[in-house]
């Protein structure tokens, strides 16, 4: 259990001729009467000590204090007694828990000297003269009322939960220079309030105790590139101390999203599904890195030996083994030259630090299918996009792949078809009329060559000169790796991700009946 930290204030103004100390009072209160756990004067010591407790109508505020306090930050509140009835006040304020002081209180140091430490105890702030006589001459005009402004300087640690003991005593004296004889204190009355606060985690934005989506979303709409945050709760995301949410705040904010409910790592949190695509593909290209000259760790364990029979970096593309489908060898590679036998990643039931751990790690006693990327220099940032593409971007192509001949009917075998069709598991069920409007306004700049017809679509030759591969090629030979790719683009190049330009699945599948009708070599 943290320490409990106990603020407290009391005003203590009036004069007490039978004391000794009463005529200080005007120049600031003894310590120790703020009716907090550690007081000099015992537990709970208040002003009454010195002045009747009269509940009249006016109150004790204070004003300006944080929800929650952020380690070492400075503090500006203020002290307000009102009671229209009397004539001025004065104060004092503490930071406690119950082995000491919490905080530390800041006394002005420039005039109009309004607040001082007590002299005996520089725990406990005060007013001074000045302020308890200005209070007599500006109680009038202010409504019967007088703000004491203070400073404190929050803990540099966590010190729990703290509650500010706001108390008082507003006064009904009007001779600054007392005589002989005790005036009449019963006039005088006290008032008292509390506030309760918490410590702010850095980045805990909702005050919930830690660091997750929910603060993640804060940030979001906290975000504003070095310019001052003005919405309630931005300046818990102050992670580098500057006022303001920036991209700084960012990196030590996804470092820090590790509470106890926190729903998903912030490195995945921050990850970029539509890079995770393009890596998903041959990612050495993507990352700028050289191609592994030798096999994927787990090639020499594949179920299927005969089938696939390719070696060096083919191996560690994750489409050789999970399939353009996402469905391994329950999808389109269940059979041919690409059958690995590995599952698939669709609907895997992994969580993102499991499945960014199998991807980083050699296998091992431990991680028998550790995939071991780190070893080829693929970077965190990288896995841990193919881990946000793997999880949130992968879908079930079925519905669009597998066409009747002529009535793009969805289909898996002949007899599904109407009578006298076939059906053509790499067909695309999608509107070819739909597919060329967006293929003539997002795709025939660099896909169909200057000279336009008679050549459209073979404007760029992912193949050779003697084994042309174009997007028609693509398009009708792999309908899966054409959706992919449509998807979210080609590595290492300008094509841009359609799911960012808010193309669905059907649109991918329009787009494909049409640019299966464009040439093929």
């Amino acid at each position: 259990m943290k320490r409990r930290v106990v603020f407290a204030a009391c005003l203590l103004s009036t004069v007490m001729a039978l004391l000794p100390i009463s005529l200080a009072f005007f120049d600031g209160a003894s310590e120790g009467y703020t009716a907090g756990p550690i007081s000099p004067n015992g537990v709970g010591a208040d002003c009454t000590a010195c002045h009747f407790y009269n509940d009249g109508g006016g109150q004790v505020e204070l004003l300006g204090a944080p929800e929650r306090y952020r380690a070492g930050v400075v503090y500006d509140m203020t002290v307000r007694v009102a009671d229209p009835e009397q004539i001025g006040a004065g104060f004092e304020i503490s930071a406690e828990n119950l082995s000491g002081h919490g905080g530390m209180f800041i006394a002005d140091t420039q005039p109009p000297i309004r607040t001082q430490l007590a002299s005996s105890n520089p725990n406990y702030l005060t007013h001074t003269f000045f302020s308890y006589a200005d209070s007599l001459n500006q109680w009038g005009s202010n409504g019967g009322a007088y703000s004491f402004p203070i400073q404190w300087q929050a803990p540099v640690t966590d010190v729990g939960r703290l509650t500010f003991f706001t108390a008082g005593n507003a006064v009904f004296h009007t001779q600054i220079n007392p005589p002989a004889t005790n005036p009449d204190i019963a006039d005088d009355r006290y008032y008292a309030a509390r506030k309760t606060i918490g410590f702010a985690e850095p980045g805990d934005a909702d005050g919930d105790a830690d660091l997750d989506l929910a603060d993640f979303a804060s940030f979001q709409r906290c975000y504003n590139d070095d310019m001052p945050s003005t919405d309630p709760g931005c300046e818990y995301l102050y992670l580098d101390s500057d006022d303001s949410v920036s991209l700084d705040d960012a990196e030590i904010f996804i470092g820090a999203l590790d509470g106890p409910i926190a729903l998903d790592p912030g490195s995945y949190v921050m990850a970029d599904e539509m890079k995770g695509g393009l890596l998903y593909d041959k990612w050495w290209r993507e990352a700028g890195l050289a191609a592994p000259t030798t096999d994927h760790p787990l090639w020499a364990s594949r179920p299927d030996l005969v089938s696939n029979t390719r070696s060096g970096s083919t191996t560690w593309r994750c489409k050789e083994c999970h399939g353009w489908d996402y469905k391994g060898v329950d999808g389109a590679y269940a059979t041919g030259s690409h059958r690995t036998g590995f599952p698939g990643i669709l609907g895997t039931t992994l969580q993102p630090s499991q499945m960014f751990e199998l991807l980083k790690n050699p296998p091992s006693v431990e991680l028998t299918n550790g995939h071991d990327y780190a070893s080829v220099g693929l970077s965190d940032a990288a896995i841990w996009d193919v881990v946000k593409m793997a999880l949130v971007s992968t879908t079930d192509v079925a519905g669009v792949i597998g066409a009747c001949s002529t009535s793009a009917t969805s289909c898996t075998i002949d007899n599904e078809c109407p009578m006298g069709e076939t059906c053509n598991a790499k067909g695309f069920v999608g509107n070819a009329l739909f597919g060329q409007i967006d293929y003539v306004n997002l795709c025939s700049s660099c896909h169909d060559p200057a000279s336009g017809l008679g050549g459209l679509g073979t404007g760029i030759n992912f193949g050779s000169d003697l084994s042309p591969v174009y997007v028609g090629t693509v398009a009708a030979g792999n309908p899966w790796e054409f959706i992919h790719k449509v998807r979210f683009g080609h590595p290492a190049s300008p094509m841009p991700a359609m799911d960012l330009l808010g193309f669905t699945l059907q649109d991918a599948a329009d787009l494909g009946a049409y640019s299966a009708t464009l040439p093929i070599n």
